[in-house]
């Protein structure tokens, strides 16, 4: 399965790579599959040089705002790409083993990432998210029940 994960970010180049990057790399994703998108020429230098030590180096500038850059990245891939959007501040991604027990995922691929493309494909959805606690409280979300969650510290 063919797949990009968008990373858009403004003004924490070091949260990124402290958290998301590293997440990234514990899993063993490809860094040609991820793609950090910011706001400007500016950023971008600041980024560059905070995430040279880092397998994760692919960014793009795109538009202001949050709105602005989700609308860029949704436009910025190929018609048919599938996209999983990850906010820059994930430490850890757990998944539901009961109504009382969150889990450590372990494999981001087959757990997280082909689910959720399973999950679209069922919905007729192009990309799907993580994100964490702080706009909804730990879930990823395709639809409205939650099935992943993720945790930043």
């Amino acid at each position: 399965m063919d797949w990009q994960i968008a990373v858009p970010s403004y003004r924490r180049a070091q949260t990124l790579r402290e958290k998301t990057a590293s997440l990234l790399e514990r899993y063993k994703i490809p860094p040609e599959r991820v793609t950090i998108f910011v706001a400007n020429e500016q950023e971008k230098i600041a980024y560059a040089n905070e995430l040279a030590q880092t397998t994760y180096r692919n960014i793009i500038v795109g538009e202001v705002g949050m709105g602005a850059i989700r609308r860029f990245i949704q436009k910025h891939y190929p018609e048919g790409t599938r996209v999983m959007n990850l906010d820059d501040d994930l430490s850890e991604v757990l998944k539901k083993k009961s109504d009382k027990e969150l889990v450590p995922v372990e494999d981001l691929g087959r757990d997280v990432i082909e689910r959720g493309f399973y999950e679209c494909q069922k919905n007729g959805a192009k990309m799907f998210g993580v994100d964490t606690e702080r706009f909804r409280r730990h879930h990823f979300r395709l639809r409205k029940k939650p099935i992943y969650c993720s945790r930043s510290r």
